[in-house]
């Protein structure tokens, strides 16, 4: 996981914190409840990434076997990322 679920906590409160302080919401439920669902949101994007970079190491791997040692590896990558991020709609750059 890129971030740990202490530092996902931490990010959730963060932001809660911040949008209450610029005013940009205002609460009608529990504030655990709105925490928890920003950490969700979190974890859902994060998980979503980790997918698309295992997926995107799988195919990679597959094109380097086949197209030998003549391509840049990184760049190589960042280009299947972003066709599997179109792929499943995701929006994580």
């Amino acid at each position: 996981m890129y971030l740990k679920k202490e530092q996902i906590d931490r990010l959730s409160h963060l932001a809660l914190i911040v949008l209450e302080q610029k005013k940009l919401i205002e609460l009608h439920v529990p504030r655990d409840q709105i925490i928890k669902s920003i950490h969700k949101a979190i974890t859902d994007v994060v998980d979503a990434e980790e997918k698309i970079t295992h997926e995107a190491e799988t195919l990679l791997k597959q094109y380097a076997s086949k197209m030998g040692a003549s391509f840049d590896r990184e760049k190589m990558l960042q280009l299947i990322r972003k066709e599997l991020t179109k792929k499943y709609k995701l929006d994580v750059e």
